[in-house]
């Protein structure tokens, strides 16, 4: 994932709207879904945070396109050396941790 980029179903102003009929806390809601980048490597739902150029992914395409190449060809290599039975190994333990939490 792109280190300033977000994912969600809705956006801040909306679930703040729907949980706390208030769009102006959209701040919270933020925090609350858990939507950026940091968030979701610490939760292990991405692999890795793609480092993207000062001025912005949106500003810098070119920029963009060889971090996010430069990350998939590292990737790719590391899984060509891994054998099979290793891959899906990893692949299944990312899979069945997906969801899991600890109190």
């Amino acid at each position: 994932m792109m280190r300033y980029s977000v994912f969600s179903v809705i956006s801040p102003e909306g679930c703040s709207a729907i949980l706390w009929n208030d769009p102006t806390k959209a701040e919270a809601a933020t925090n609350a879904m858990k939507i950026t980048s940091e968030d979701l490597k610490e939760l292990n739902l991405i692999d890795a945070i793609i480092d993207e150029p000062l001025i912005g992914a949106h500003r810098d395409k070119e920029g963009s396109a060889k971090a996010i190449k430069d990350y998939f060809l590292n990737e790719l290599q590391a899984l060509r050396e891994m054998g099979s039975e290793a891959r899906m190994e990893s692949r299944y333990n990312k899979l069945v941790g997906m969801g899991a939490f600890s109190e």
